[in-house]
């Protein structure tokens, strides 16, 4: 292991404490692109000489260069001895929502992998400096309080937990890391390319610094994101009856004087639970929170008062009685085009 060198690089003891809730797992899976976060990270795990690690290297076959980074990355792997391999995106590309579509294809490629070889968590090298990014640009596309929470530290896929833990590093830090033990990373042109929206605001993110807006800042917004949206959460959970339901007619007159936010959130929820009871396959992920909160005023006032409502949203037909009891049903012009 090399001596610090430089304060900006993590020491033992602070990488340590950024691995400690995966001491006890079998098997680990590091996503290595070949960038200086995630060469940092397969390093500072293997200086560790704790944990079972592997790593993989999605090559999207978006640039000509991808391949050659790929096998940069299991050249260093193999120095390190760390099981790598190149998990390759086939098939034809989109031409439409392309880095959205190819992160997708990414996980999608690695949860695959991580089920393969036996690992149980699959860990990126999301830094501060993503996170402050990611904040911003879900606030410019009007995120409501759970998505300016930015990134989560770790999501659960079922079997495969897929876990940040360097969401709290800033970036300069791990590229400090890669320059001390003279890890050759690469940089993707594509991270500049002003057609997509995130090179955007990475290009203004020094200017929003220099009025304060620094990525520590966000990380700390993203943190009283999160414990509001925790509380929020929580009382629509102590307020939500799924058993009062018979035939999808739901008893709502409970939530009637609740704040607007708490009502949005059980609305969304009893949404969400009837998807699953009516075993509908529509595109709930996809739905605007934009849609419901057109529709709240008008159904906030409706309960109030046991007004009657009715509204056709997301794939069902809600109706919103005088007894305060909400009939739901699958919109027909939507069920008909199930898979059968």
């Amino acid at each position: 292991m090399l001596p610090d060198t430089s304060k900006a690089i993590l020491d033992v003891k602070e990488t340590e404490k950024l691995f400690l809730s995966f001491s006890s797992e079998d098997h680990l899976l590091l996503a290595v692109s070949g960038g200086p976060d995630s060469l940092a990270m397969m390093q500072l795990a293997f200086n560790l000489d704790k944990l079972k690690l592997s790593a993989a290297t999605v090559n999207h076959g978006l640039r000509e260069e991808a391949l050659g980074e790929a096998q940069l990355v299991a050249e260093i792997a193999a120095k390190l001895n760390i099981p790598h391999n190149i998990l390759e995106w086939q098939g034809a590309k989109p031409q439409t929502r392309l880095q959205e579509l190819a992160r997708q294809a990414r996980y999608d490629l690695l949860i695959a992998h991580a089920l393969k070889i036996g690992a149980s968590h699959i860990l990126t090298a999301h830094t501060l400096d993503d996170q402050a990014e990611t904040i911003l640009f879900r606030m410019a596309r009007g995120s409501g309080i759970s998505g300016l929470i930015g990134m989560k530290d770790h999501i659960n896929y079922g079997q495969i937990i897929h876990s940040r833990p360097f969401l709290t590093i800033a970036k300069e830090r791990l590229v400090d890391t890669c320059t001390v033990y003279n890890l050759p990373f690469v940089k993707d042109k594509s991270n500049l390319d002003g057609r997509f929206a995130r090179p955007r605001i990475r290009k203004i993110m020094p200017l929003l610094a220099e009025e304060g807006l620094t990525a520590l800042r966000f990380s700390s917004f993203s943190k009283r994101m999160d414990r509001a949206n925790r509380a929020l959460d929580a009382r629509v959970e102590s307020l939500w009856k799924s058993d009062n339901q018979n035939e999808n007619i739901y008893n709502i007159s409970h939530i009637s004087d609740e704040p607007a936010e708490i009502i949005l959130r059980y609305l969304l929820k009893l949404v969400n639970y009837s998807y699953r009871r009516l075993n509908l396959n529509l595109p709930f992920k996809h739905f605007r929170l934009n849609r419901i909160e057109n529709i709240l005023e008008d159904f906030h006032l409706a309960l109030r008062y046991g007004k009657h409502w009715k509204r056709s949203i997301a794939g069902l037909i809600l109706e919103l009685d005088e007894e305060k009891c909400i009939h739901v049903q699958a919109d027909p012009r939507l069920a008909n085009n199930q898979p059968k």
